[in-house]
């Protein structure tokens, strides 16, 4: 049998933990390692993982001496890992006990390098259940359909490093950024990339947890704008790659970002002033780059001035 290795990263999610560490533990595929990543939890995480990797040696438990965020904590589990496949499950997320096995027998029958599956989000009040039931289809595409599919309104399944099967190869010298947000859209483009064949599933297999302060659902932040960093570093690697057909769907996602920042984001200080300034800066060069223009076209700049005059008194 050949060992899986699931990364979780850990940070104040204590009251989760240990549905998440059960929904693993009792996985119907055995051979695997759970890597556990303490980054600086306050809470009483680390308690919770030492009393169960007592009971189970596959649970191996490391701390950060710094709070490196989501991919910091990635990337440690990434550099533990001895699987050939590996997989990452937030920790106040669980899976279906099924979900290794299934996912693996189908990556090795389909040849492919990742396997995704479906993914659900129960009813919050917040967000209905309707917009976060994912309708996943049985599949097989390239690599670069992927890529495509990332850029479908509803993409957030297909760029989340959850919710997935990876060979543990294509992450070779690929690592997540640290201390950021959105880390997820960093390296998502790069994956898919080196992947000759990706299979999608319709199983819904990955379930997330509403959890009020979560960084999915916590109030909107200056932080935010890291998204746009990921945006603009991505058609760059578009632009390398020559899939200029895929210029599109980045701008226009990129234009929708900073018209959320301007309508969302208040009483900025200095520092969160030159942070929104650089997101409009490489939102004009992703413009650019998408468009072949060195300016804004009149619509693009009347749009971004009308929203952003509404609260400040700047404009482009």
């Amino acid at each position: 049998m050949q060992k899986l290795s699931i990364v979780i990263p850990v940070y104040n999610t204590a009251i989760y933990l240990k549905e998440c560490l059960e929904s693993i533990i009792n996985q119907t595929y055995s051979e695997i390692e759970i890597i556990c990543v303490d980054d600086c939890s306050p809470d009483n995480s680390a308690e919770i993982i030492k009393e169960y990797a007592a009971k189970d040696s596959r649970i191996k438990y490391i701390k950060h001496t710094e709070n490196k965020f989501q991919g910091g904590a990635r990337n440690t589990g990434i550099n533990a890992a001895e699987g050939s496949y590996i997989t990452f499950v937030d920790s106040d997320d669980y899976i279906d006990v099924r979900m290794l096995e299934k996912m693996l027998q189908i990556i090795q029958e389909k040849q492919a390098d990742i396997c995704i599956c479906n993914c659900f989000l129960p009813d919050s009040g917040y967000r209905s259940v309707s917009q976060y039931k994912f309708n996943m289809r049985d599949e097989v595409i390239t690599g670069y359909q992927a890529l495509k599919y990332m850029n479908l309104p509803k993409s957030w399944p297909w760029v989340t490093a959850w919710n997935k099967l990876y060979r543990t190869e294509l992450f070779l010298n690929l690592r997540y950024p640290d201390g950021v947000q959105h880390e997820d859209q960093f390296l998502a483009h790069y994956v898919f990339s080196r992947a000759k064949n990706v299979v999608s599933i319709s199983d819904t297999f990955y379930y997330l947890q509403y959890r009020e302060n979560s960084i999915t659902n916590s109030k909107y932040t200056i932080h935010q704008l890291d998204y746009m960093d990921a945006l603009y570093d991505r058609i760059q690697f578009y632009q390398k790659n020559g899939f200029k057909k895929l210029y599109g769907g980045g701008e226009w996602k990129a234009l929708k970002l900073l018209l959320q920042a301007y309508r969302k984001l208040e009483k900025l200080n200095s520092q969160e002033q030159y942070r929104l300034q650089q997101a409009e800066v490489n939102y004009q060069k992703i413009y650019q780059i998408a468009s072949g223009r060195n300016q804004l076209s009149l619509l693009r700049k009347g749009v971004c001035t009308f929203v952003k005059s509404i609260c400040y008194s700047s404009s482009l």
